[in-house]
C-alpha cells in the first residue's frame, strides 16, 4: 500500500489544491448496483474545465497491473458515521462522462459486461476529484476505505459536493473531431466491432493522456497528430510482421490504418 502511495501521490499537489493526474476508465471498473442507481444524478455544468484534477479509485486489470486492488484498502473497522456520509457525498456527485471500456466488480459480484458494453460505465466529480462508480460500488458494498487525501477535502467541505459554475470558455470545450471519435468509438462496442474498436480506443487513450500534458482540452489539430502518431505505429508494426512471416498480424495492421486515415483531414497521409 505504501510502494501505491508513494507512485500515486507524486502526480498530486498539496491536499489544498489539485493535482494533475486524470485517468481514463479503459481497464474497467464498477458493478451493475452501481451502473442502475442514481439515474437522477447531475450533470457536470456546460463548459466546466476539469483540469487539473486528482484521480482515484482506478483499479488493477490485465492491461494495468501496476494498479492496487481494492481488497487492500477494505477497512471493516472504519468508523460508521464516516462511511455513511461519505457515500452520501459520492452519491451526490456530479456526473462527468460514459467510460469507453467493460466493467466489473474485482471483489466476487457477477459480471456486468453485457451492461457496459449497452451504456458504458460512468466518472463522477465533485469538482476536484474525479472517481469511477466502481469506487462508488466498493465503498458502499465492500467497505473499502479512500485515500486520506480524498477524506481531507471533503471533511474541509462538510461532507457536502460544492456547488459548480462554468471556468472554460466555449471555444475551450472538446474539438468536434475527438467528440466524433468518441461516439463512433460507442456505435463501434455496441455492433461488437473488435477490429474498430481496438483501433479508436487507442487513440481515444493517447488524446487523454494528452489532455493531462496539456491541462485543457484538445484542437483538432492536436487530435489529428494523435491520429498520424497511433497510424505511423501500425505502419512500422506491419514491416515488422511481415519480416517474421506473420502476414494475418500484418493485415489486421493495416486495416486498423486504413481505419485511423478516414478520420485524417482531405489530402493528408
Amino acid at each position: 500500500m505504501l510502494k501505491w502511495c508513494a507512485r500515486v501521490l507524486h502526480r498530486w499537489r498539496t491536499p489544498g489544491s489539485p493535482g494533475r493526474s486524470i485517468r481514463d476508465g479503459t481497464s474497467g471498473h464498477g458493478s451493475k448496483d452501481a451502473a442502475t442507481a442514481k439515474p437522477e444524478r447531475r450533470h457536470l455544468p456546460e463548459g466546466f474545465n476539469l483540469f487539473p484534477a486528482r484521480a482515484i479509485g482506478y483499479w488493477q486489470s490485465e492491461d494495468q497491473p501496476d494498479l492496487p486492488h481494492p481488497r487492500d484498502f477494505v477497512d471493516p473497522t472504519w468508523d460508521g458515521e464516516e462511511r455513511a456520509k461519505v457515500v452520501a457525498y459520492l452519491d451526490d456527485a456530479y456526473y462527468v462522462r460514459g467510460a469507453l471500456g467493460y466493467s466489473w466488480c474485482r471483489m466476487g459480484c457477477p459480471e456486468t459486461m453485457d451492461v457496459f458494453l449497452e451504456m458504458g460505465s460512468k466518472d463522477f466529480t465533485d469538482g476536484f476529484w474525479i472517481f469511477p462508480e466502481g469506487f462508488v460500488h466498493y465503498v458502499k458494498k465492500h467497505s473499502v476505505k479512500p485515500h486520506s487525501l480524498f477524506l481531507e477535502d471533503i471533511r474541509k467541505n462538510e461532507y457536502k459536493i460544492p456547488v459548480l459554475v462554468p471556468r472554460i470558455k466555449p471555444e475551450h470545450r472538446n474539438c468536434e473531431l475527438l467528440d466524433r471519435i468518441t461516439t463512433h468509438l460507442k456505435d463501434a462496442m455496441k455492433a461488437h466491432e473488435a477490429l474498430r474498436v481496438a483501433a479508436l480506443r487507442m487513440v481515444i487513450t493517447g488524446a487523454q493522456y494528452a489532455r493531462i500534458e496539456k491541462q485543457d482540452n484538445l484542437t483538432d489539430e492536436e487530435v489529428v497528430r494523435i491520429l498520424r502518431d497511433e497510424i505511423q505505429k501500425r505502419l512500422e508494426a506491419v514491416e515488422q510482421y511481415r519480416l517474421g512471416n506473420r502476414q494475418d498480424l500484418a493485415d489486421k495492421e493495416t486495416e486498423e490504418v486504413a481505419i485511423l486515415r478516414a478520420y485524417l483531414p482531405e489530402g493528408s497521409t
